[in-house]
């Protein structure tokens, strides 16, 4: 098994294309960045891990849409949903955050071309055979114990799933669990050094939800940067650009 070495300094430009904001970087310090509007959500007692993930998410927010709108979006609060903590996104833009060891990443569309986005940033780390069991399908298995990187590849597979979920769970998608799809990343991530970048495929195993059939797929994005992994999904508008078998 060969392993990557510990986490340096990442550097993740977006995976996505213009058409999607995105902004990545490491911790800020406490509150920095944040708006008046975005301060209630922080109670005086939140712990110095949740203060810099929510400050770094929001600022992180921020400029993500700064990509697409300009500089009037510095201004825009991103607030808390009803229910949930997940953010509350502008009206008009769908958009996820995500976090891992320090760093962060947002990434926000507009609604009128994507009905949701799945982002996920994590942590390379030695596979165990409890994760293997709990995220892999008999096929993932397969492709897996083929990898010579089998720390990398579990890692994008567990990532991958992540950012689906991510993106299918706001339109109402249930019993969501990692065996609820399968994803396929071929061989040509298989490329030496410590930067990896391309697209996966995925499809749905079983039926998810309303407008979520088992056999619905897509595609994702990833990119592998000193130890860590970034991925993405993109649903977009039309039905009619997802793929059914």
């Amino acid at each position: 098994m060969v392993h990557l070495p510990l986490p340096q300094h990442p550097y993740f430009s977006s995976p996505f294309g213009g058409q999607v904001g995105f902004a990545f970087d490491q911790a800020l310090r406490e509150r920095e960045g944040l708006l008046p509007q975005e301060l209630p959500y922080l109670s005086q007692a939140a712990s110095h891990k949740r203060v810099a993930e929510f400050t770094l998410g929001r600022v992180l927010a921020r400029r993500a849409l700064q990509g697409l709108v300009g500089d009037a979006a510095l201004s825009w609060p991103i607030l808390r949903q009803a229910k949930g903590r997940g953010p509350s996104w502008p009206a008009g833009y769908v958009g996820a955050i995500t976090h891992s060891m320090g760093w962060g990443a947002a990434a926000v569309a507009s609604q009128t071309q994507y009905r949701s986005l799945g982002l996920d940033l994590e942590l390379i780390h030695p596979p165990s055979l409890a994760l293997v069991n709990r995220i892999l399908t008999p096929e993932e298995k397969r492709w897996l114990a083929a990898q010579r990187v089998t720390d990398v590849a579990l890692i994008l597979v567990f990532s991958a799933k992540e950012s689906l979920y991510k993106a299918l769970n706001p339109l109402g998608a249930v019993n969501l669990g990692f065996l609820t799809a399968e994803v396929d990343f071929g061989p040509e991530w298989k490329r030496p050094g410590p930067e990896i970048w391309g697209s996966f495929g995925w499809r749905l195993t079983r039926f998810a939800g309303e407008g979520f059939p088992e056999g619905f797929s897509g595609q994702g994005v990833y990119a592998v940067s000193q130890g860590f992994v970034l991925t993405g999904v993109l649903l977009e508008q039309s039905p009619l650009q997802a793929k059914h078998i």
